[in-house]
């Protein structure tokens, strides 16, 4: 999973991503992790050891002890999935599950965020005033201690671009649906990237060239190699088609900083591309729906 290098704030650059594999836990301690993630987002989550219960459930992080239920333990790791996401966007897919779903959610926040676990931040996308939800300090040592694998710090790119990639994939989502798909896994740019690190090193470390190493994983992964470069999108989804292949969509969620040939460059990798609804009308304008987005590619 991601996570920010402070707090408070999140950085606009991209760091070295660094991962590591834990200890195989006992047999008896893997025939009770099982994934946390919320319904119709495939694989989001690591395996999690944390509660799964209706009922409020202590978890202990060193010295403090956190009281956790499934549907915040599903939160919390959705919310580190994805790095950052608008509030509303949470609240639009909650009130789309039924009755109860958005109270629910709301005690949710209140309860993640006076533990600590969860912060809340301001920030501008697409021109309006938003507040994101990101995890805490302490929300990510949560995580990392209660999954076998995890990925490392990564310093993100612009906030605002990463608080849009649940929106985007829950458009996607609904899109395959409608098509007769089962997603059963999600897959983000930043998990690719590790994977990609620790495989070139691998293969270098047993002789093998460096370009070569980095083609070869491209093409084991079907991602785009170009100009010795492999491009990676924002999210992966892979899923069952109506007639029961296995496929792959990957998005790219381009923000009003992308220049008409960057997302040229996307689509020709064969990215579906998504953008705020009416951002392309002119340069710098305000979207028409900030929280519509548009497949441009």
């Amino acid at each position: 999973m991601s996570r920010y290098s402070r707090d408070d704030s999140a950085r606009d650059d991209i760091g070295r991503v660094e991962s590591r594999q834990d200890p195989e836990p006992p047999r008896q301690d893997r025939d009770r992790l099982d994934r946390v993630a919320p319904e119709h987002t495939g694989s989001v989550a690591h395996r999690l050891d944390l509660p799964r219960t209706p009922e409020r459930r202590p978890v202990i992080l060193g010295r403090n002890r956190f009281m956790l239920r499934n549907s915040e333990s599903e939160l919390l790791a959705t919310v580190g999935a994805f790095r950052a996401i608008a509030l509303h966007d949470l609240k639009e897919v909650a009130e789309n599950a039924g009755t109860g779903e958005r109270s629910a959610l709301d005690a949710d926040v209140r309860s993640l965020r006076g533990q600590g676990l969860l912060q809340t931040h301001g920030v501008v996308i697409n021109s309006r005033s938003e507040r994101v939800a990101l995890l805490t300090r302490k929300g990510r040592e949560l995580l990392e201690r209660h999954r076998r694998a995890h990925v490392g710090l990564i310093k993100t790119r612009k906030l605002t671009h990463d608080a849009q990639l649940y929106r985007m994939f829950q458009t996607e989502r609904k899109r395959l649906e409608t098509e007769g798909a089962t997603i059963t896994r999600v897959v983000f740019d930043y998990e690719l990237s590790a994977d990609y690190n620790r495989s070139v090193h691998e293969q270098h470390m047993a002789g093998i060239d460096v370009l070569e190493a980095r083609r070869a994983f491209a093409e084991a992964r079907q991602l785009p190699f170009a100009g010795e470069r492999i491009h990676f999108p924002d999210v992966r989804i892979e899923y069952e088609s109506a007639d029961g292949r296995t496929e792959y969509r990957d998005l790219e969620f381009a923000t009003e900083h992308y220049s008409r040939s960057a997302v040229s460059a996307k689509v020709s990798a064969g990215f579906r591309v998504y953008r705020a609804a009416g951002a392309g009308a002119r340069r710098g304008g305000t979207p028409s729906d900030p929280h519509h987005l548009e497949s441009i590619g």
